[in-house]
């Protein structure tokens, strides 16, 4: 029956809801919003309903009034076992990240088909959603570890390319200068347009924007000191 709504009934019903004093409105409100976001808009292409549903997902998550009735319940529910306090506290903290986790599915599942763009679009409702910094990072991480895994696999295999051909003699100048400019023209045409991908995707201060800098870094410095002849110069 869901999938059958417009977004903008569930969009409109959710905003009844979120305008009603009671906290159980207020939560089922953020659970709308969310399914909204999750069903209709899987391309991330009406950024505002899921910066909607992360911003009403804060105010349930900041309102103690909610988790006092969250607490009660609990105790008058006859649950066994009932949860303590210092575990509903832990729920509470979690939260967040386990509303961030059906953004984060589609994310990594661009990333694996190679779809930058929607991977992008979903990392930028993450900027904007106004996330801890930790978390935040955290879910950079979760999304672009196997981007980050294979741009640094690349930065390896080009030094390596690179050491593997260098003859420490007199004589292998001129092979030595072919195989450090392949490496140079690697490093141009494959490790510098991955680099810039990943930091138009998270920014140049991200921690994974940070890594990623120091890994071309350390690569190119490593080509540049793979011929330390005085006619280095020719190749690096």
């Amino acid at each position: 029956m869901v999938r059958g709504l417009s977004l903008a009934s569930l969009e409109n019903t959710a905003t009844g809801w979120s305008s009603a004093p009671r906290p159980a409105a207020r939560h089922d409100a953020a659970v709308l919003h969310l399914l909204a976001a999750e069903l209709l808009d899987p391309e991330v292409k009406k950024e505002s309903s899921w910066l909607c549903a992360f911003s009403e997902w804060r105010q349930v998550i900041e309102s103690d009034d909610y988790w006092a009735m969250f607490i009660d319940a609990e105790m008058e529910g006859d649950f066994e076992p009932t949860s303590t306090v210092e575990e509903i506290e832990k729920i509470r903290e979690e939260t967040l990240r386990l509303v961030a986790n059906p953004l984060v599915v589609i994310a990594k599942d661009t990333v694996t088909r190679g779809e930058f763009a929607l991977c992008s679009r979903a990392l930028h409702v993450f900027q904007l959603a106004g996330l801890p910094e930790d978390h935040l990072s955290d879910l950079e991480n979760d999304i672009l570890g196997p981007v980050e895994d294979s741009f640094e696999a690349l930065c390896a295999e080009v030094h390596r390319q690179c050491s593997d051909n260098i003859t420490r003699d007199d004589k292998s100048a001129q092979t030595n200068r072919l195989a450090c400019e392949q490496a140079v023209a690697r490093f141009d045409t494959e490790v510098e347009p991955h680099l810039r991908r990943i930091l138009e995707l998270v920014g140049s201060d991200s921690a994974i924007g940070r890594r990623t800098w120091e890994a071309a870094g350390r690569c190119l410095y490593s080509l540049a000191i793979d011929w330390d002849r005085p006619d280095s110069d020719q190749c690096c």
